[in-house]
């Protein structure tokens, strides 16, 4: 539904920060690190990666199915283990090469 007034828009913006906050602060518990992008899709209410120790494997795959039992209405994609590229950062110094 589309929001007609400003109220109607912030509270939607609040159900949404607690939808969200329901379902990634159960994962984000059992992460080491937590990486959150920009959602692609207006309806997209999360995208984050989640770096986990292999040890927690089961229990987060068994948290994100106990999320979408409880959570019909949302579809959850839950995938990998991938590599953790999305936790890697990178700072690049250039430097002028020395005049001889």
């Amino acid at each position: 539904a589309v929001a007609t007034s400003g109220r109607e828009y912030l509270e939607a913006k609040l159900r949404n920060g607690r939808e969200v906050a329901t379902l990634d602060e159960p994962l984000a518990s059992l992460a080491v690190e937590v990486s959150r992008q920009r959602s692609r899709a207006p309806e997209e209410l999360l995208r984050a990666s989640y770096l986990i120790e292999e040890a927690v494997l089961e229990r987060f795959r068994g948290t994100v199915e106990r999320l979408q039992r409880t959570h019909p209405a949302v579809a959850i994609l839950c995938t990998g283990p991938w590599p953790p590229y999305s936790f890697v950062t990178t700072s690049v110094t250039l430097t002028a090469p020395v005049a001889r």
